[in-house]
């Protein structure tokens, strides 16, 4: 059975929606799973069929809230992946934030025998304060030759996450312009970072693994543009601006500027970690349009723009 839907679907607090056949959805559109909703993937497919892409699965929580309370008396959102679940074809396949509440990132992944494929970045982990009980057990993150994107992310990002349990995943890129000699994969670089304080080199040895694999130095780099990550909410805002950032390894110093239209400066944020946010008071500034760069020594790196309404 294949359904399609052209427009966002959102399952409400104490509601839950399991997908058992194919749901085909629409260009740009994307799946919000509020605070205390589930969303239950059995052995369905959440895809676009028209040869385009679509936004993602985007988690709700309470950044502060547990995580062990269960459905439907819990604060956090669920996906639940199982029984060969495939989620394809996505920007980011599931983000743990609701970009208009910056304390929303407590929701909670379950995948076991699931398929990540062809997404630009799969699994977004934002900023939880406590234990994270999310888990990805026989799942395989793949790309290959049906990638619709033209650059690629890594697989799995996370900020500031206590927890998690990855146990025989496999990270798989088939695609010519991404292909690693020894299935190595770049898209696993931030497992590796965070759970083994460990990059890549020749040859690398995963620690506690039951089948050693070696991953080889990349073909193809990307470029520091598709390394670096932005996020800016709310967006329009009205009091304040959060900038989520990820700038990896720079080695040199960076920065976020906020700018008026005519080129000048507003407020500038200096960034001392390689992933973090930054929280602008807006309150001072006259309702408009401001332009942002996230830049370092050698040059603007990414840019953006923000609405101020009041």
């Amino acid at each position: 059975m294949v359904v399609s839907v052209n427009n966002d679907i959102e399952i409400a607090k104490g509601k839950r929606l399991t997908i058992f056949g194919t749901l085909n959805m629409g260009k740009n559109t994307s799946i919000k799973v509020r605070a205390g909703a589930e969303l239950v993937v059995d052995g369905g497919i959440i895809t676009n069929q028209c040869g385009l892409t679509w936004k993602g699965i985007d988690v709700h929580g309470a950044s502060n809230q547990p995580q062990i309370v269960p459905f439907p008396s819990s604060p956090q959102g669920k996906v639940v992946l199982k029984n060969g679940a495939i989620i394809e074809h996505a920007n980011d396949a599931i983000t743990t934030l609701d970009f208009q509440s910056p304390n929303s990132a407590g929701g909670v992944i379950e995948a076991e025998n699931a398929i990540f494929r062809n997404n630009k970045r799969d699994i977004e982990f934002y900023k939880y304060n406590r234990h994270n009980l999310s888990y990805f057990n026989f799942v395989d993150f793949k790309v290959d030759t049906n990638y619709r994107f033209p650059t690629i992310k890594p697989r799995i990002t996370m900020w500031g996450i206590k927890g998690l349990e990855f146990t025989a995943c496999n990270f798989n890129t088939q695609h010519p312009n991404f292909l690693y000699q020894d299935d190595g994969s770049i898209q696993a670089q931030n497992v590796l970072r965070f759970f083994y304080n460990q990059s890549y080199e020749v040859p690398l040895i995963l620690p506690d693994s039951t089948a050693p694999q070696r991953l080889a130095a990349p073909q193809h780099l990307p470029s520091l543009a598709d390394v670096v990550e932005v996020k800016v909410y709310p967006n329009p805002a009205r009091d304040f601006v959060t900038f989520e950032y990820q700038i990896g390894e720079i080695e040199t110093e960076a920065s976020i500027v906020v700018m008026d239209l005519s080129g000048r400066t507003i407020k500038v944020f200096s960034l001392s970690d390689p992933e973090g946010q930054v929280l602008w008071d807006t309150r001072e500034v006259s309702q408009g349009q401001y332009l942002f760069v996230l830049k370092n020594q050698k040059g603007v790196i990414k840019s953006g723009q923000v609405s101020i309404i009041k």
